[in-house]
Order: C-alpha cells, then sequence, then structure tokens
C-alpha cells in the first residue's frame, strides 16, 4: 500500500518554548566545550559555494547567451544540502534540508526559482526556532555520544519529529507514476509539484506501507514503467529492504535482503533481468566514532565489497540472491549495468577506500580515496567477477541517457574531479566516457571527451537530455549549474553532448548563486502534463 500524507504545521506552545530553551541553553554549552562552535565557524562546507542561500526567490525571462534549442523544452532542477537553520554543532555536507534549483526552458524562454522541501523536520525546526535534529556532523567522538543522547530527550520533550519522518529529502529527483518525488535514503519521498513556471511546491509525504526508508537512487525500467528501489537500516536486521512499484505507482513486490552488517548502501542497479544490491565496506560501528574520534561510518577492509543479484523473476526466498566478491573499494554511484548472456555488466565510479570525514574538512582525496570509472563483469555460472578501471580520470556523479537504464549503453557523462593549488577539490568540468573502452592498461582510457568550464569556474553533476530526434546515443545536450567565484554567481548552462565543445551552446547567468549540491533531472513537456493532474 502506498499514501501520499500532507506534512502537518506545527506550532509552539508556552511549555514547549520554555522546555526549547532549556535545551538549547544546555546544548550550546557542551558544543563550546567539546569545541564544535569553534569548528563549526571554519567548516567549509558553510563557506564559498558550499554555504547556504539564505532566500527562496524567483526570477523572470532570464537574458539568454546564445540560443536555447528548440527542442528543449522542460524544466531542469536539481536538488542539495541548504540548511534552514544554523547548525547548533557539527555539520556535514550531507545535513541540511534539501532545497531544489529549478530553471524552467520554454519557447526560448527561462524563469529560475529555488525552493526548500517542506519536510517534516524542515516545518517542525521552523517552529522550534532552531536546528533541534541529530545531524552526521554529530557523531564524531565521544561527543557523539552525547549528541545521541540529546536527541533522545529531545524527542521525548517533543522537540523533534517522531514517525512523520526525519529525512531532509536533500540528495536526489526521481519521476515516476505522474509523480516528482525529492529522496533522502533515511527516510520516505517527498512529493513535489512543478508550477509552469518553474516554482517549486511541497505536496506531501508518500509512505510505502512496510518501508522504513527509501533510496535516494531508485531505478525506472524505460520498458515496464516501474520503479525498482531499496532502503537499508543501520538499527536492525534485515539491513536492506528490495522493494518494486508498477507504472500506477502502486506497490508490487517487497523482500528483504539479507546482508551480514549495518552498511552504507547509497546506490544500487537494475538490467532487465536482474536487481543488483551493493553491500559496501562502509560499516556503521559506532564504537569506531568513540574509539578513533571520527564519524560511526568505518572503511571496513576485512568486510569487503559485495554484489547481490537477483533475478526479477526469482521466489521470494533469500537463496535467490547470488553473491559475487571483488576487492575491497567503495561505490556511491552506479552508471549503469545490463545483461549479457550467462553475465552481467555494471559500470560504477569506484573507489579504492573511502575516509567519510573528507566530506567534513573538503580536503582533497588522497589517490586511494579518487572515484575512478569501472566495469564489473559478474559471470552467473562460474561465479568469477572481473574488475577493469577503464579510465585514469577522476570522475563522479555519472549519468546516461535514461531510456538505456538497465540495458546496454556506449556513453557514460561524469563530473570531472579536481584539485587545485590550494589543496582545495572540487569538479572543474564533464567527462564523456567510451564505455566500449578496454581501459587505460591497454593503452584506451575511456574518458573520449571532456569540457572544461574555465578558470574559476566548477559545478557537479550534468544531466544528459536526448534532442528531439537523435541520430546516436549521444545526440543531446548536457545541463548544469556553474558557479563562477570571480561574479559570486551561477549560470544555467547547456553544452552539447556529442561534440564535448567546452564552449556552450547557451549560458543564463543566474542573479544568484547556486551551492554545490548533489543531483538533477530534466522533466520534459509530457512530465509537466502529468504531474500537473496528480493530487
Amino acid at each position: 500500500m502506498v499514501s501520499l500524507s500532507a506534512v502537518p504545521d506545527y506550532e509552539s506552545s508556552i511549555v514547549s518554548s520554555v522546555v526549547g530553551k532549556v535545551f538549547y541553553g544546555a546544548e550550546s554549552i557542551v558544543n563550546w566545550a567539546m569545541g564544535k562552535s569553534r569548528s563549526r565557524e571554519s567548516n567549509p562546507y558553510l563557506a564559498g559555494n558550499y554555504s547556504p542561500v539564505e532566500q527562496e526567490r524567483f526570477d523572470e525571462e532570464l537574458l539568454v547567451e546564445g540560443e536555447l534549442p528548440a527542442d528543449l523544452s522542460g524544466c531542469f532542477l536539481r536538488i542539495g544540502s541548504n540548511p534552514k537553520m544554523r547548525p547548533m554543532g557539527g555539520y556535514h555536507w550531507f545535513d541540511g534540508d534539501g532545497m531544489v534549483h529549478a530553471c524552467r526552458v520554454k519557447n526560448g524562454r527561462v524563469f529560475y526559482a529555488n525552493r526548500w522541501v517542506k519536510t517534516a523536520r524542515f516545518k517542525k525546526e521552523q517552529a522550534v526556532g532552531w536546528d533541534t535534529h541529530l545531524k552526521i556532523g554529530d557523531m564524531v567522538g565521544a561527543g557523539g555520544l552525547l549528541a545521541l543522547a540529546f536527541s533522545k530527550l529531545k524527542g521525548l520533550a517533543g522537540l523533534t519529529v517522531g514517525g512523520e519522518g526525519r529525512g531532509t529529502a536533500n540528495t536526489a529527483m526521481v519521476f515516476h507514476a505522474g509523480r516528482l518525488l525529492a529522496l533522502h535514503e533515511g527516510d520516505m519521498p517527498y512529493a513535489l509539484r512543478v508550477a509552469c513556471e518553474g516554482i517549486v511546491e511541497t505536496a506531501g509525504r508518500l509512505v510505502y506501507q512496510g518501508q522504513r526508508s527509501f533510496t535516494a537512487h531508485p531505478k525506472v525500467d524505460p520498458a515496464t514503467g516501474d520503479m525498482h528501489f531499496f532502503g537499508y537500516s543501520v538499527e536492525s536486521a534485515p539491513y536492506c529492504t528490495y522493494g518494486v512499484a508498477g507504472p500506477d505507482g502502486a506497490l508490487k513486490k517487497q523482500i528483504p535482503i539479507t546482508v551480514p552488517k549495518p552498511v552504507m548502501m547509497h546506490d544500487f542497479a537494475v538490467t532487465e533481468a536482474h536487481a543488483i544490491f551493493i553491500d559496501t565496506p562502509l560499516v556503521f560501528d559506532p564504537s569506531v566514532m568513540v574509539r578513533e574520534g571520527t564519524l560511526p561510518f568505518a572503511f571496513d577492509e576485512g568486510h569487503g565489497i559485495r554484489f547481490g543479484l537477483r533475478r526479477h523473476d526469482a521466489p521470494e526466498g533469500e537463496e535467490a540472491v547470488q553473491w559475487f566478491s571483488s576487492p575491497p573499494c567503495m561505490i556511491f554511484h552506479v552508471a549503469n549495468a545490463w545483461d549479457d548472456g550467462e553475465k552481467v555488466h555494471l559500470v560504477a565510479c569506484a573507489m579504492r577506500t573511502l575516509d567519510l570525514s573528507v566530506l567534513s574538512t573538503k580536503r582533497a582525496m588522497t589517490e586511494d580515496m579518487k572515484p575512478f570509472l569501472t566495469r564489473f563483469v559478474f559471470d552467473t555460472r562460474t561465479g568469477e567477477t572481473v574488475v577493469t578501471r577503464l579510465s585514469d580520470c577522476a570522475a563522479e556523479f555519472p549519468q546516461i541517457k535514461q531510456s538505456l537504464v538497465g540495458r546496454k549503453c556506449r556513453y557514460a557523462f561524469a563530473a570531472r574531479y579536481h584539485e587545485s593549488p590550494k589543496g582545495d577539490a572540487g569538479f572543474d568540468g564533464i567527462c564523456k566516457f567510451d564505455l566500449d573502452a578496454s581501459g587505460p592498461r591497454d593503452g584506451h582510457d575511456a574518458c573520449s571527451g571532456a569540457i572544461c568550464f574555465g578558470e574559476g569556474r566548477y559545478g557537479g553533476e550534468a544531466i544528459f537530455v536526448p534532442k528531439g530526434s537523435p541520430k546516436s546515443e549521444d545526440d543531446g545536450y548536457l545541463l548544469t549549474y556553474v558557479y563562477d567565484e570571480g561574479r559570486n554567481k551561477s549560470d544555467f548552462v547547456v553544452f552539447d553532448a556529442k561534440t564535448m565543445s567546452s564552449e556552450p551552446i547557451a549560458k543564463v547567468q543566474l542573479p544568484c548563486r547556486v551551492p554545490y549540491g548533489f543531483h538533477g533531472l530534466f522533466m520534459d513537456e509530457d512530465d509537466m502534463k502529468k504531474q500537473a493532474g496528480q493530487s
């Protein structure tokens, strides 16, 4: 059963206000004593273009440099972390409230709007007046135990939300069954509506009965319209649950998947015949948090990485999952996967190891922590895995043509990782990868083209949008936001995916910054019409 629930409005009574002030004072003293207040002031993810924008806005008919393609019509949306309240204690890039940045493109005109996703957590903190909920950035060292204790007490005092969900809806979006969904892997999806000018409204929280959480990276099968998803838990087994929603949004399947330990499972993949689960080495272990003064997710070399293949037509038994191993690595994002006879191919950005605290400090990654596009081939007959690095160009946030999800594809596009002389890290361009390449060891690096944003210009994920009548798989556009350090503002940019020219087809100078964020999508005019009729 799937239901859409309105997000409740919260009010602050005199009693709750007094209780809140007591907790606020106590937590402020503890944070100051532990140095969290000082570390917050120097947190790089609250500075520069990582810093949040403070206002929602709407801007009409923006100036276009170049010419927007006549066959590009719809809405480009990108979501990211943008805390509404000033963080009390520690802060991690993954912690902020979700904000959607939308560029509506139609008839050569562009409108821009940004809106927070009005989650239960967001609305509760608005009512209370400060950020009462536990954050990843709080969960460091012995102080993490105090943060946990404070969180439980604040819950008992009614200062945080409970069953309504504590997620921030800040990570990704998917369009399915006529609904645009904002996603966060610690909660259920939030349904959004995009008005004709591109203004985004929060419609409610979508609840899948029996599902404790919902991945930020579901996969929609382009042939069946089914949406495949999973949720993971670090609290109790089963640590992973797999589900399928039909093209009408109704829940068709829900199956527990056995993994031995609670791990961070950010992404997965589907093919025409299989779902592929990634049992990563990033293990949840609170004892490590206390013992080593780090976050509770630690890279466990001994746990390694496993890939679980489950056929779509398999019976609902645990034995239906066939597990494969490979040398330890960490995978956040999958480009694509497909069947090849008795073999299954998976292409993903893989890191040899990972220290998650890097994303709290913004320091440059070691070579072992850089993501490289990698091909995994699983032989379902022999149980063997063959691993091949496809490129020596470090890149993340891979994207493909969405009509080829779960099918053999040739091209993927990803944000190019760059380190400045100052030691900062960011994405300075877009790489195009030819997935038919054998890899750099054979002298055939898969990186077949690269767009450079230019000096002092950085971005993130680029979304591929095919042309109206494409003549090849890569015949389309790459849409992204690029931040200009000199102007301290961002641009909405359209590039040619086929030629990979660094000269954009069209550029729109926005009157504001779009902070660095996570994932996006493009809704065409058909999608806009479908979601307009949803309740």
